[in-house]
């Protein structure tokens, strides 16, 4: 199944891997989600992820 989403938050909630793109034909971010049990968005665990998927996109938007 693909989604489609704006939100990183609900991207990682729902998805196992997720990936950003600046544009067409690019990829910025492809990250997979290792998230074990019910994904609580309060979790220390949510937080770490979200964390590194920002830092990620970030990064790639520098560089672009």
């Amino acid at each position: 199944m693909v989604l489609i989403t704006h939100d990183v938050e609900e991207a990682i909630y729902l998805s196992d891997r997720i990936i950003m793109h600046p544009g067409p034909g690019r990829i910025a971010v492809d990250s997979k989600v290792d998230f074990k049990g019910p994904r609580d968005r309060a979790s220390h665990g949510f937080a770490d992820i979200r964390r590194h998927i920002l830092r990620r996109r970030a990064i790639c938007a520098v560089v672009a």
